[in-house]
């Protein structure tokens, strides 16, 4: 429910990580919480909803209906990994 809120614009309370935490609040204490609850409109007040969907759903998401999904799967790990040699797999 909380993507489809998202979708109304408006805003999202999470306790815990989602694969959309970026776009929602995440209290980390229950004085962050009643903040959230509080001032939540007023704090996600100017976020660009639209720019975050495209983000999300054309660069995050990778469609597995599509053919090239196994490759864009590894693209996107072989990337990961470049990103943090720290990360890479041994075989």
């Amino acid at each position: 429910a909380g993507f489809e809120a998202l979708m109304q614009k408006k805003p999202v309370i999470t306790c815990a990580r989602t694969d959309f935490w970026h776009a929602t609040l995440t209290p980390r204490s229950t004085a962050d919480l009643a903040d959230a609850v509080r001032y939540g409109p007023q704090s996600m007040e100017g976020f660009d909803y639209e720019a975050y969907f495209w983000w999300f759903l054309e660069g995050q998401c990778l469609e597995p209906q599509k053919a090239e999904f196994g490759d864009r799967v590894w693209a996107r790990i072989r990337a990961r990994q470049d990103e943090n040699p720290a990360r890479r797999c041994r075989a």
